[in-house]
């Protein structure tokens, strides 16, 4: 006999977690802040060292030599 996997669900409800805003959990939105604060500050602080952007890729991979 297969055994099927078994997932309780709460009859209480109020232990459900709720959206707070744009469609995400507060720890969601506590994560994704801690994020933005250390990603955008560290980005605008590296800029100026980083070569150039990644998207216009390097003279080796463009087709006959041109970037």
């Amino acid at each position: 006999m297969i055994s099927l996997a078994y997932v309780p669900v709460p009859k209480d409800l109020t232990a459900v977690k709720t959206k707070v805003a744009l469609n995400l959990t507060k720890r969601q939105l506590v994560c994704f802040s801690a994020g933005a604060a250390v990603g955008i500050p560290l980005f605008f602080v590296l800029k100026p060292h980083m070569s150039g952007s990644a998207a216009r890729g390097h003279a080796r991979d463009a087709p006959h030599g041109r970037a």
